[in-house]
């Protein structure tokens, strides 16, 4: 029921199907929704999400620059391409293509782990890069996203004001439905993350999540959260810097009220 739950998703044909295969597996038909005894399942609708909510990569040019501009000036960035140059022309040799950045050996490192993930041989040239460095190096690329405040604002300012906004819905007594969940992408994960104050120690893995949970005592209302790092991990919990695990949602709004910005805003950020 849109009373109860409603999933928003990126406009990706893959966030799409995982939208749809996870609200598959939360509402099995019970009762009188099955209508195939043979087929448990029943049609759920997902949404598209408001763009700048959760796709900064493709839609902020802003980001983009601000992402070269680290890239080439950071000292930690410059300094890993150089200190890893040798690296880059081994898998540029054994690829075939001219790896010259982080993200040459993420994407790289992204096919190799599928591939062994799915209990394929690797080719034997790999076993100097795989998984290391290039999982370390896969997951310096993630932190970028959200290594400057300016970043941070980019690709979080609009997800962290839309859920302030839910939550405080809530506690109005709106008709916005206590359950709000958000179908994005690996990096979404990493920037979030790394806005909390909590950078991932590892590439988010499939199917990984990011729990905001809105609790009330006689007193006060504040948020749990929690990160599932990849699908069948336990939770984790997670601590926004500068507040504690029950963090009160004055202090969370307050810490994160200066990266925190409405879609228009966004908008005329990204194309300053």
């Amino acid at each position: 029921s849109n009373e109860f739950f409603r999933v928003q998703t990126t406009n990706w044909d893959r966030t799409f199907m995982s939208a749809a295969s996870n609200v598959a597996g939360l509402f099995p038909p019970v009762g009188y929704q099955v209508w195939k005894e043979d087929l448990q399942w029943q049609p759920i609708p997902v949404f598209p999400v408001t763009e700048a909510v959760l796709s900064a990569y493709t839609g902020c040019s802003a980001y983009n620059t601000g992402v070269s501009e680290l890239f080439s000036s950071d000292e930690l960035f410059v300094n890993l391409l150089e200190e890893n140059q040798e690296l880059l022309a081994y898998v540029s040799e054994h690829t075939g293509s001219n790896v010259t950045s982080l993200l040459g050996l993420l994407t790289i490192w992204d096919s190799l782990h599928i591939e062994n993930l799915r209990n394929y041989t690797l080719p034997e040239w790999t076993q100097s890069v795989f998984p290391e460095p290039l999982t370390y190096l896969g997951t310096l690329y993630y932190l970028a996203s959200s290594y400057t405040e300016e970043l941070k604002i980019l690709t979080t300012g609009p997800f962290f004001n839309a859920l302030i906004e839910h939550f405080e819905g809530i506690l109005a007594n709106s008709t916005d439905p206590p359950y709000l969940q958000y179908s994005g992408h690996d990096m979404n994960i990493a920037s979030i993350l790394g806005s909390l104050g909590a950078y991932p120690s590892s590439v988010p893995g499939f199917a990984s999540t990011i729990y905001f949970e809105l609790r009330q005592t006689r007193r006060s209302n504040y948020i749990n959260i929690y990160y599932i790092k990849v699908s069948g991990a336990e939770p984790e919990p997670i601590t926004l810097a500068g507040c504690g695990f029950n963090c009160d949602l004055r202090d969370f709004k307050s810490i994160l009220s200066n990266r925190t910005i409405t879609p228009d805003e966004w908008t005329e950020l990204c194309n300053a």
